[in-house]
This record gives structure tokens, C-alpha cells and sequence, in this order.
């Protein structure tokens, strides 16, 4: 797909979903690597293979799984409890282009949190999801596409959250291996009993089926030179 055509079918995903948000007079703000295109690239980010939204949870005042009912999205899946940890992700019916809109929830003063699922690392946690800390102050107007949305307004302080002190410079990675990069989360880790079963366990009981399999390979190879 060429930038430009990506650029407009972006654009009009994110246009179709602010309509469908302010009919439903839900506030929303940009996320993670769509509001790193909007200030750093003042464009969608050329790899990025979706849209992120934000909705403070004290703001939500819809049920998300019911106001995309009969429009041009379709709910590609739902996690996690609406409480503490719910992300949704929805799927444009004409551009195929997936929207996750990730709720933040309060800890203290400016601070916090968004819950991701589906990494190996965040089913280590107590709660078996990660939680990602924000600073979010307030927000201000920010232009990407042909419309205007929210952004945190300490915006570099939000990204650097995310992305780390050089998330000004471009660097491609997928969400499996951007652990390496980005700042951890808040709950690292911390489920002893699960972090022993992945680390020790698991690959002995990997090695166990590896040289099972090797045995019998041999087995049938040495059957088959006897007949």
C-alpha cells in the first residue's frame, strides 16, 4: 500500500469513528503510535498497521459493545473487565483498518494506567494483564487527516511514557519485541509461580516432547531398513 493511499484510508477510518463517538457525545483523545504520527510525523506513521484511541474511564459514559452496533464497524474482539483492565478493538468494514481504543484509569494525581493482554509477559502479573502508566494533564487540539482530536497536552511527556526518551526518532518494531524497547510496565512481572513454570518448566517439558519425537524418527527410520 502507497503512503498516500494509506494516509486517506486512515484518515477516513478515524473520521468515521469520531462521528459515530461525537454522535454518541463520547470524548476521546489519540494513543500511542497515532498520537506519535499526529505530533512527531504530523501524519499516520507509514508501518503502523492500526489506529490507538484513549477514553478516560471517569468520561466513559456509553457501552462501547452497543453504539458500533449497525455501522461500519464490526467488534474484532473485547478484553478484560470494564472496571479495570477493558480494551476494545473495532474493524472498519470498507478499509479492513482495526481502531483499539484502550480505556485509562485513575491511580494518582496525573498518572495513569491502560491494560494490554495479549503478550506473553502480562499473563506473568498477579492480575494477568500489564498496566502502562500515562501522565495525563489535560488535553489540546492536535490536526491529523482532515480533522481535529484531542491529544494529552503534555504530549512529549505522554509519548516519552510510552516510547522512551528518544521517541522522536522513527524506529520500527512489532508489539512482541517492543518490550526490548519501550519502558516496562507498571506491574512488572511479578506471579513467581507462573515466571518459574515459563522459565524452567516449559522448556524442560519442550526438550522432553523434542527428544520423544527424535526417538521415534529413529524407531520408524530403523523399522523401515528391517523390512
Amino acid at each position: 500500500m502507497k503512503n498516500e493511499e494509506k494516509q486517506n484510508i486512515f484518515d477516513q477510518t478515524l473520521s468515521d469513528l469520531k462521528i459515530i463517538l461525537d454522535k454518541n457525545n463520547q470524548s476521546f483523545f489519540l494513543a500511542y503510535g497515532t498520537a506519535l504520527g499526529a505530533y512527531r510525523d504530523k501524519k499516520f506513521i507509514g508501518h503502523d498497521p492500526d489506529i490507538d484511541i484513549g477514553i478516560i474511564f471517569t468520561d466513559l459514559n456509553v457501552n462501547l459493545s452497543d453504539i458500533f452496533k449497525n455501522t461500519i464497524f464490526k467488534i474484532k474482539h473485547k478484553l478484560g473487565h470494564i472496571n479495570n483492565s477493558y480494551e476494545i478493538s473495532v474493524k472498519h468494514k470498507k478499509t479492513k483498518i482495526n481502531v483499539d481504543i484502550f480505556i485509562f484509569y485513575h491511580i494518582i494525581d496525573d498518572y495513569y494506567y491502560a491494560a494490554s493482554h495479549l503478550h506473553p509477559k502480562c499473563y506473568l502479573t498477579n492480575e494477568e494483564y500489564c498496566k502502562w502508566g500515562q501522565h495525563i494533564k489535560d488535553f489540546k487540539k492536535i490536526k491529523l487527516g482532515s480533522n481535529y482530536y484531542d491529544i494529552p497536552s503534555n504530549t512529549e511527556e505522554f509519548l516519552k511514557d510510552k516510547y522512551g526518551e528518544h521517541f522522536m526518532t522513527p524506529m520500527k518494531y512489532s508489539y512482541v519485541n517492543s518490550f526490548n524497547y519501550i519502558p516496562s510496565p507498571i506491574n512488572i512481572p511479578d506471579n513467581k509461580f507462573k515466571i518459574i513454570m515459563v522459565k524452567l518448566i516449559l522448556p524442560l517439558i519442550i526438550f522432553i516432547i523434542i527428544i520423544l519425537i527424535i526417538i521415534l524418527i529413529i524407531k520408524s527410520v530403523k523399522m523401515n531398513k528391517d523390512k
